[in-house]
């Protein structure tokens, strides 16, 4: 499709597609504006279908040289010199929290394999840690990059094999779209290590393209169907738009996304499309092909490209002032429109250019961030270890892997020559205490084992995650209950986040055995008391005394890892938070009242760290200089061991 040629409401749906996304980055304003990607994804299937098609119609062929070099043309160099950029400047400008993996995205990217790693390396697209990899949208551009490259392939064998038939094209692309879709819903049923694969993976999202192509193929016939008028095809557009419209607010992260979630957004592409495939002078086709939609659609590449690390890097510079992320977001249509007229068009729009002089430009749109990727990395290491080393660095227990086996694994132990062992189990919440209890176990002369699994409460209850159980937390407490009963140790340490289970809005909570549900905090503080009363006398039942930790103090959504490195390098304090004590009590209250509801079991001891890290009215992250927390509601390494006198009491074994 020529410039000339092009249609102004597939332009338009770009703008949409790219505002709805960048909103969704920067402010949060449309909790589903992630859909955006899966509009871009239909849009890529319907035009390239459709130029391959009028390629093979004309010259019964395609010429897959000629393509690529147009695919070369038109992404490569303007991707080149965003990676480059970031990379470069990342080192003191992205989250300290993100460096590494913002390189390492980066040099996958630059082999259009983005997706795969964040797939292998990540705990999925919606992970607040991700909010640190400044490259993290380079997973989609990279699925998009494969489909260009198998796709004219799998259409040009389809067409010889069909001897020529439009026909067979389409089989061709039901061929794709069937075992895609069956992969999507396969995945997205599965562990959350699956559904990841099912949001990052190119052939579970390769029926999108599909339905696209489809759409380009039937498109003739819809054109002249006799029953699709303009009335017809105004309401498919603004069923299509309402439809977008709806999704952006009933979707939100919790939403079970591909799955057939996706189907959604992609049926209201289909419409908008078709709308203009009817009539193109219907009103929403019309709409969307004014000269402001027209420009921000030409712009909607550059701007995808731009957007993510402009509000990263932003909100890294200076954490305190959340206004930043859509300041971010505006700004980067600065180096998109550069990127437009110095870079995209003057190289995509010359009407010849040798081949060899396209591979030329490949070879340096792929060695130059990979230069500035191994500058980066070096001097990312140096900021890393500067920074992290003891502040901020993991907890021992997931350096070491302290998952559920107090038994077998010796690096997850620490021996004190003593008869009394005293075993640590719980969430993240358990972990950050390890190095603090490593001291105070040596102080009481008592041997530590630690057992931990980041988001499972040691508790009898299954939490949910929109429609998802975490089977893993299940298993967590089946298998640690049954290491206990082997190991038989002097007391047992519980401690675990339950203010953010029981206050937070991301998870609701079943009791397994009576199956009731607990959605609102009161609700969940109640079966929150039951389930933990009768998982702590599971363990006290063999005559086992415990000890529990109540909740730190939490920091709402905070974490110091989004600071970037010139900032703790220059002002620190800017990095830091605090929260009035009486909230920061607030917060934790049902927890509390949930857990010292034990404190009439003789065989249970509670203690409560919470006056040793907020001393005053106020609750701070930092203390003249020395870091507290890491995250909102994870002490540092530092603060776990300076806690040691305040948890002998947590490890001492009576008499």
């Amino acid at each position: 499709m020529t410039r000339s040629q092009r249609r102004g409401d597939i332009q338009g749906l770009r703008a949409i597609a790219v505002v709805i996304v960048v909103l969704f980055h920067s402010m949060g304003a449309f909790p589903g504006g992630f859909v955006g990607v899966d509009v871009f994804f239909v849009i890529s299937g319907f035009v390239i279908t459709n130029s391959l098609r009028n390629e093979l119609e004309r010259s019964g062929s395609i010429d897959l040289g000629r393509f690529y070099v147009r695919r070369v043309r038109r992404l490569l160099p303007a991707l080149t010199a965003m990676l480059a950029v970031v990379l470069l400047v990342s080192t003191w400008l992205s989250p300290i929290g993100g460096l590494r993996i913002t390189v390492r995205t980066g040099v996958a990217a630059v082999f259009f394999n983005a997706n795969n790693y964040l797939a292998l390396v990540t705990k999925g697209y919606f992970d607040p840690s991700q909010e640190h990899n400044a490259l993290l949208h380079t997973w989609s551009l990279s699925v998009e990059e494969q489909f260009y490259f198998a796709f004219p392939i799998l259409l040009l064998i389809g067409w010889r094999i069909s001897r020529r038939s439009v026909a067979g094209l389409s089989v061709t692309m039901v061929a794709i779209a069937i075992p895609s879709f069956w992969l999507n819903l396969k995945l997205s049923a599965g562990t959350p290590g699956e559904q990841d694969w099912a949001f990052y993976l190119a052939p579970a999202r390769a029926w999108e393209f599909a339905v696209g192509g489809l759409l380009a193929l039937a498109a003739a016939h819809i054109a002249t169907h006799p029953r699709l008028t303009t009335r017809v095809a105004t309401a498919l557009g603004a069923a299509g738009i309402g439809g977008l419209t709806i999704i952006l607010f009933a979707f939100d992260e919790q939403t079970r996304f591909p799955g057939t979630a996706v189907l959604y957004p992609v049926v209201a592409t289909l419409a908008v499309l078709i709308a203009g495939i009817v009539d193109p002078n219907n009103p929403i086709s019309q709409a969307l092909s004014i000269s402001p939609m027209q420009w921000l659609g030409d712009l909607s590449y550059g701007w995808y490209l731009w957007h993510w690390p402009a509000i990263v890097m932003a909100a890294a510079v200076a954490p305190s002032i959340p206004l930043l992320r859509p300041v971010g977001a505006l700004v980067a249509i600065v180096p998109a429109i550069i990127s437009l007229y110095l870079i995209e068009n003057p190289i995509r729009l010359r009407v010849a250019v040798p081949g060899w002089k396209t591979v030329r430009l490949a070879v340096v749109c792929l060695g130059v961030p990979l230069l500035c990727a191994s500058a980066s990395e070096s001097s990312t290491n140096r900021a890393v270890d500067s920074v992290t080393l003891s502040a901020f660095g993991p907890h021992v227990d997931r350096e070491l892997g302290c998952e559920v086996d107090m038994l077998n694994t010796d690096q997850c132990s620490w021996d004190n020559n003593s008869d009394d062992t005293v075993v640590l189990i719980g969430d993240s919440q358990a972990g950050h205490l390890v190095e603090g209890l490593v001291v105070a176990a040596e102080e009481a002369n008592v041997n530590l084992r630690v057992a931990t699994r980041g988001g499972c409460p040691f508790v009898d209850l299954v939490i949910m995650h929109g429609d998802r159980a975490d089977e893993r937390c299940a298993d967590f407490v089946d298998s640690s209950l049954e290491q206990l009963d082997g190991l038989a140790p002097s007391r047992v340490i519980l401690s675990s986040a339950s203010d953010r289970y029981i206050e937070e809005t991301d998870s609701y909570l079943v009791d397994p055995e009576t199956g009731e549900e607990a959605k609102t905090a009161v609700e969940k503080a109640e079966l929150w008391t039951t389930a933990f009363e009768r998982t702590v006398e599971k363990v006290t039942s063999t005559g086992i005394p415990v000890s529990v930790v109540h909740p730190v103090p939490r920091f709402g959504q905070w974490d110091v890892r989004g600071c970037a490195y010139a900032t703790l390098k220059l002002n620190a304090d800017s990095c830091a938070t605090d929260e009035p004590r009486v909230a920061a009590l607030a917060f934790r209250e049902r927890a509390m009242d949930a857990e010292s509801a034990l404190n009439e079991d003789d065989m249970v001891r509670t203690v409560d760290l919470f006056d040793v890290l907020c001393p005053g009215t106020t609750c701070r992250t930092s203390d003249n200089g020395r870091w507290r927390n890491v995250d909102s509601f994870h002490i540092t390494v530092d603060q776990s061991v300076a806690l040691a006198p305040a948890l002998e009491e947590a490890v001492t074994v009576d008499p």
